[in-house]
This record gives structure tokens, C-alpha cells and sequence, in this order.
């Protein structure tokens, strides 16, 4: 667990017992990396520690990290204050390259050999970390701070153009496209073939993640939501920012 200010903290499942607490790492973003964990820093730092927090190696930015690390095919990537993207061994700990991007707010993801990268201004880049070139670039045309995430053979990306974008993950040729007709903070979630994806206004949108057909659609409150929806099992939980929190179940 994060805390604003920075302290890393793990409890143990499912009860929920402290097992330790950390108040200097700086952390900015954790990741799982297998029985470990990856985490950015406000220092710039790229740290791989243990789950009991024995720090295995530290890598070093030049300036504090905006997003939490991405882990795929034994590198680990995150993004740093000026838009310099750092790509990071996660078996040494040793640079391999990094690039500088525009400033970006919503954390990168990956699949395929594939490193997709979310532009705050609404670009959204498509990196093959294998070539070290850009595969293909869309125009989101909207700020962009949800992540974008990936199912199958598809990209899954929104702006505050408040339009929901399915992209095919080789190419990016789009493959449908849906107006939510309000903006979108949080990151979308696909379970069991749905993409949930909740809005600033309070909205949520059940689609069908292959063809974007709406299966069902709620208002939860007028306030915003700023965090993705959470499935556990058949149920769907949703929390908005005025402390309402509400439970959807699958028929």
C-alpha cells in the first residue's frame, strides 16, 4: 500500500494484518514482480525490493517519477518528470535505454513486446521494445490521464475528448468507438469480456469489450469518480469521491 505521502506498507491476505511500513521510501508507484516488487520513487529512483523490504538493486533518474513502473519481458519501465522514459533490466538493475516523450500522466502499459505510452497532451505512442522504434501513433485529441490496457488484440484508450477508443494492438487502425459523453479520470477494467468505465460525472458504462455494444449503464452519484472499478468474483464495486460506494452483481 501507498500512502500520499509517500510511505510503502504491506499488510498480509486476506486479513489484513501490518506486517510492515516504510514512511521514507518516497514511493510515487508499486508493481508485482513475481514474489517481489518494483517501485518508483519521488526521488527518481526505480527500486526492486522483497516483500519483507530488502532492497535488491536501485536504479537512478535524473528527476522524480510521475508513474508507477511497468514490468514486461525482463525490463521494467516508468516515466519521469520531464517526460524521459526509462527502460530498466529487472534481473541487474542496469539501464538499457530511455527516451523523452512529452509530459505523461497516466501510467504506460504493455503487452506483446509492445510499450504503450499515454501522452498527457493525447498522443498515444506505441513502442516495440524489441526494435526500439514506434510501431504507430494515434491522436487521442483530449487530455489524457486514464491508462490505456489491452485485451486480446486490442488497445483500450480514453481522453477527456470523451470518447472511448477500441485500437487494434498491431497497427492501431481503429476497430469501434463509443461517446461516453463525459470525462474519463479513472482507467477503464475488462473482466469476463466487459470493459467497465466509470466518468467525472458520475456515470458508469458496462460495454461489450469486442464490439463496444452497451450492456448496461448507471449513474452513481454527481460526483466524480477518480478510481477504477474494483470485481471481486460476480460483484462490481464502484466508489465515487463524495464517499459513495456502490455494488453491482452479474445476473
Amino acid at each position: 500500500i501507498i500512502s500520499r505521502d509517500g510511505s510503502l506498507s504491506a499488510l498480509a491476505w486476506p486479513k489484513g494484518t501490518m506486517l510492515w511500513s516504510d514512511p521514507d521510501v518516497g514511493a510515487v508507484g508499486a508493481v508485482a514482480m513475481g514474489e517481489n516488487v518494483l517501485v518508483s520513487t519521488q526521488s527518481g529512483s526505480l527500486e526492486h525490493r522483497s516483500v519483507l523490504n530488502e532492497l535488491f538493486w536501485k536504479y537512478e533518474a535524473e528527476s522524480p517519477a510521475t508513474t508507477p513502473p511497468v514490468a514486461h519481458k525482463l525490463q521494467a519501465c516508468f516515466v519521469t518528470q520531464e517526460g524521459w522514459v526509462h527502460s530498466v533490466d529487472v534481473t541487474t538493475g542496469k539501464g538499457k535505454f530511455k527516451m523523452q516523450l512529452g509530459p505523461i500522466a497516466a501510467t504506460p502499459s504493455a503487452k506483446d513486446g509492445i510499450l504503450l505510452l499515454p501522452e498527457r497532451s493525447g498522443d498515444l505512442h506505441a513502442f516495440d521494445l524489441e526494435k526500439r522504434e514506434v510501431k504507430w501513433s494515434y491522436d487521442l485529441e483530449g487530455a489524457l490521464w486514464a491508462s490505456p490496457i489491452c485485451w486480446g488484440n486490442y488497445v483500450y484508450a480514453v481522453s477527456w475528448s470523451n470518447v472511448m477508443r477500441c485500437l487494434s494492438l498491431k497497427t492501431g487502425d481503429d476497430v469501434w468507438e463509443y461517446d461516453l459523453q463525459a470525462q474519463v479520470t479513472a482507467t477503464p477494467i475488462i473482466a469476463a469480456g466487459v470493459l467497465y468505465i466509470v466518468t467525472a460525472n458520475g456515470g458508469l458504462f458496462a460495454l461489450e469489450a469486442q464490439t463496444g455494444k452497451v450492456l448496461f449503464q448507471d449513474t452513481l452519484t454527481l460526483s466524480e469518480i477518480q478510481a477504477s472499478p474494483l470485481v471481486l468474483g460476480d460483484t462490481l464495486i464502484v466508489a465515487a469521491l463524495d464517499g459513495t460506494v456502490k455494488a453491482y452483481r452479474s445476473s
